[in-house]
Formats: structure tokens, C-alpha cells, sequence
């Protein structure tokens, strides 16, 4: 009876730790700001990768500059494009009319997320 226990235990461990190391999902959360308050927000999934890695490059290409910059240096402007890397690799890219600063802007954010994990689903944190 124990080692038929064991064995199912054993089974079942290995079969979630396989499941988390499946595979990897590019995600986009859009905002559109005007005068500082949020007046949309979205959230896609764009492309699953097999590695973080290849994520993490995949949301390095939704925002051209990024590829310049080191997890955590200050954002850069591009010219009505803030880039900004995240010490997790994340990105963000704010798009904004430089003559009208608090006019409207749409801020794009890129995170890679385990294929198992549902960031729409998360609850915010206060």
C-alpha cells in the first residue's frame, strides 16, 4: 500500500513540475491615459515561446530601443516613445505627443508569464 503511494505521489510531483517548465507567454496591457487618468485598458496574450529567454526577446522587439537599454537604467525617449527595461526583463513604452505632454499618451507593457499563469486573473495587488 505504501510504495503504491510513493509511486503515485512521485507521479504526480513530477507531472506539475513538468507542466510549469511548458512553456512561456508574451503578454501586452495596453492603457490609454488622457490628463493622467486611465480612460481604457486592455489585455492580450501576443505569442507563446518555449524558453523565457526567447519571451523576454519577443518583448524586446514589441519595443524598438529596448535592445539599448539595461534592466533598471532610467527610460530613454525616442522621440514621443519612452522606453523603459524592468529589472525582470519586462518592458514598457509609453507613446506620447511631445508638444502636449498631458495629453493623451497609450502606455504598452510586455511580461512574459509561465504558460500556466493567467495574468488577467491575478488579483491587484493594494
Amino acid at each position: 500500500m505504501r510504495v503504491a503511494l510513493l509511486v503515485t505521489l512521485s507521479v504526480i510531483v513530477s507531472g506539475t513540475t513538468a507542466f510549469a517548465e511548458d512553456g512561456w507567454v508574451l503578454w501586452e496591457k495596453t492603457r490609454q491615459v488622457y490628463r493622467r487618468k486611465v480612460i481604457a485598458e486592455t489585455e492580450r496574450q501576443l505569442a507563446p515561446y518555449e524558453t523565457r529567454d526567447q519571451c523576454l526577446l519577443g518583448a524586446q522587439q514589441q519595443a524598438p530601443g529596448s535592445e539599448l537599454l539595461r534592466p533598471g537604467d532610467p527610460g530613454r525617449d525616442f522621440g514621443g516613445r519612452l522606453v523603459t527595461v524592468n529589472p525582470d526583463g519586462s518592458t514598457r513604452v509609453v507613446r506620447f505627443d511631445k508638444r502636449d505632454p498631458e495629453g493623451p499618451s497609450q502606455w504598452h507593457y510586455y511580461t512574459c508569464q509561465p504558460d500556466s499563469v493567467n495574468p488577467t486573473m491575478l488579483v491587484p495587488r493594494r
